[in-house]
């Protein structure tokens, strides 16, 4: 794996190190495998990056130092691609994988329900498509009546119930769904109690789900 033989490297440069003037030391001759065995390595400059750079003629990688953030990094010159050492909790970061404040923004309005918030409303989960809706229906409409938005797929559940304000009637109806379908659905009341068939007292609820 490269991250692993970089951090291989990366140990081995803090294990075996040497410090050395800049103007005249070198480390080994070219094209030789010396081994180091001193105490540490110095790598700073006082106002830029400290760079090491491994690799051929044009040095294919450097391991940088930031002097603006003090994050440490592995570059590939050849592809620009830099991986920061560590992120997050220890993981490896891709700095083309990093999302900018944008990208964030729109994957959490992405994460978010859309809803229409009214009396005949609905909503929607954003992954799994599931679709709620809910509306009113007047004591007296036999019409059929469509749904805020049809279900592109399924309907796949439907209740109803009456809503009564005045706990002061003595009128008792059952409301029934009829001919439902992934646009809309007709609606009745049948009486239980008193009242009539005809002119029931009470509006009628209902909420769907689908898909």
């Amino acid at each position: 794996m490269p991250i692993l033989w970089w951090l291989k490297i990366i140990i081995t440069a803090i294990k075996y190190s040497i410090i050395f003037p800049t103007y005249s030391s070198k480390l080994a001759a070219t094209n030789t495998l010396d081994n180091i065995t001193a105490y540490g390595f110095n790598a700073i400059h006082p106002t830029s990056d400290a760079v090491i750079r491994l690799g051929a003629d044009k040095g294919d990688y450097d391991l940088v130092c930031a002097r603006s953030n003090h994050k440490f990094f592995i570059r590939n010159n050849n592809t620009h691609q830099v991986i920061y050492l560590p992120k997050k909790q220890g993981t490896f970061a891709v700095q083309e994988d990093n999302y900018n404040k944008q990208e964030i923004d729109a994957k959490l309005v992405g994460t978010q329900w859309s809803a229409k918030k009214a009396v005949n409303g609905w909503m929607q989960a954003p992954y799994t498509g599931i679709i709620i809706q809910w509306g009113c229906v007047a004591r007296k409409n036999s019409a059929r009546n469509f749904f805020p938005i049809a279900f592109p797929n399924t309907l796949a559940s439907r209740g109803v119930v009456n809503f009564n304000s005045n706990s002061n009637l003595t009128e008792l109806y059952t409301p029934n769904i009829f001919d439902a379908n992934n646009s809309g659905f007709t609606m009745r009341q049948t009486k239980v109690i008193n009242g009539s068939n005809a002119s029931p007292l009470v509006d009628m609820r209902w909420i769907t789900i689908g898909w």
